[in-house]
């Protein structure tokens, strides 16, 4: 064997590979530099945008021109990458083609703001918190409901005259205007001067409220003020509204809980007076199921009617947002949503009527505040709605306040036709 021959490389083999070599390393220096300076162009901006009060946190658009700038500085042997970073996501500007109603019924203490805000965050929804309250103190009883729907009917047809007294009520309870971003924003809302160092609007104004409400496709109500689900019927039935109706329950046990919190309760105990208070609302929910569930299922219920239970958006905040958007048949989750619901679902704020939770934590920490007699109590008088929403009982204390038993079973298969 010729130990020269295996062993010698002709001098413009070596240079080659000495090219090569510095070719690879030049390749690896420009991306670093490049990533140096996406990652400190992307520093920048981010503190830029961070200091804009209420902007959301949406950068993709302008990280992607960034990158892709970055990449071009180095050549054309790059300029296939620009493409992986132009790509929109189309959930962010999804309108369904037709108008889209959607009625988020409930009760009290139920979650029911923080489901409201899943959709009052998408830019294309208008959301409306609560408008019933506007007539709740001067309507009889006996003809609440009728005027309901016809408010609620108002609201999806943009009908707001002078003086309407939805319009009215929203200028002068900040709390349910600025839970709506469209009512809060502008052109709806006009910054008022002189008042404070609270953020208030100005009167809305006829005209502009229905030119701006003409804009919108999609449209969203949250109340906790329809006691029975059969009067929205004239609702369901009218076909120019392709309403979707998103039911939100909870656990009576939990609802009397969070209730005593916001009233700032010095004993958890239960009074007789709260007894009744509890089976007044076992009473209705029990109701509205049985209106739900028997056979047969009302015909104009079908195909537009979801329940969900607060205990299963607490634990998978993200996934029911999304099946939720998917039965309203609004595509899919917008990232800005998806981004919110991260930011207040891993923090707690103090305020009873905050959207801001630790999610995970919190959807069962009434087992710990609950004194063992109230939950007895409150068991014997809503064990029909605990069966029917596949909440088990605690018989026994160690039961309620050890978290390894979980007192929350399957939605039972009585809902099989709700699920979409």
């Amino acid at each position: 064997m010729n130990l020269r021959r295996l062993f010698y490389r002709p001098r413009a083999c070596c240079s080659f590979a000495v090219i090569t070599y510095a070719f690879i390393l030049a390749v690896i220096f420009t991306f670093i530099q490049t990533a140096s300076e996406i990652l400190l162009e992307t520093y920048k901006h981010g503190k830029q945008r961070s200091q804009v009060p209420g902007e959301a946190a949406d950068q993709s658009p302008q990280l992607a021109q960034i990158i892709r700038r970055s990449i071009l500085n180095y050549g054309p042997g790059f300029q296939v990458l620009p493409s992986l970073f132009s790509r929109r996501d189309n959930s962010e500007e999804f309108v369904p083609k037709d108008p889209s109603h959607i009625l988020i019924i409930t009760n009290r203490r139920s979650g029911s703001s923080f489901l409201g805000q899943l959709f009052n965050q998408n830019k294309n929804v208008f959301f409306h918190f609560e408008p019933l309250k506007s007539i709740e103190q001067k309507v009889p009883r006996e003809y609440f409901a009728g005027n309901s729907t016809e408010m609620i009917s108002d609201i999806f047809n943009c009908r707001f005259p002078p003086k309407h007294s939805l319009l009215n009520f929203y200028s002068k309870n900040y709390l349910h205007r600025l839970s709506s971003r469209a009512l809060s924003t502008p052109p709806l809302c006009e910054p008022e001067t002189n008042v404070g160092p609270k953020r208030t609007c100005k009167a809305l104004k006829s005209v502009t409220t229905h030119d701006e409400c003409l804009k919108y496709k999609i449209f969203a109500v949250k109340t906790i003020r329809f006691a029975k689900l059969q009067d929205i019927e004239s609702l369901a039935r009218d076909q120019s509204f392709n309403l979707k109706i998103i039911h939100l329950v909870r656990d009576p046990r939990g609802t009397f809980i969070s209730r005593a919190k916001s009233e700032k309760k010095n004993s958890m105990d239960m009074t007789p007076d709260e007894l009744n208070n509890v089976r007044y609302l076992c009473l209705r929910m029990k109701q509205n199921l049985e209106f739900v569930t028997n056979k047969p299922t009302p015909d104009w219920l079908k195909d537009i009617y979801k329940i969900v239970r607060y205990e299963d958006m607490a634990r998978k905040p993200e996934e029911t947002a999304q099946d939720l958007y998917k039965f309203a048949g609004l595509g899919k989750l917008p990232r800005h949503v998806v981004q919110w619901i991260t930011n207040n679902t891993q923090t707690s704020s103090g305020d009873s009527y905050a959207v801001s939770r630790n999610s995970s934590a919190t959807w069962q920490e009434w087992r710990n505040s609950i004194p063992f007699e109230t939950s007895v109590g409150i068991q014997d008088v809503c064990r029909d709605v605990l069966r029917m929403l596949g909440y088990r009982e605690a018989p026994m204390q160690y039961l309620l306040r050890d978290f390894r038993e979980d007192l929350l079973s399957p939605l039972p298969d009585i809902w099989n036709f709700t699920r979409h």
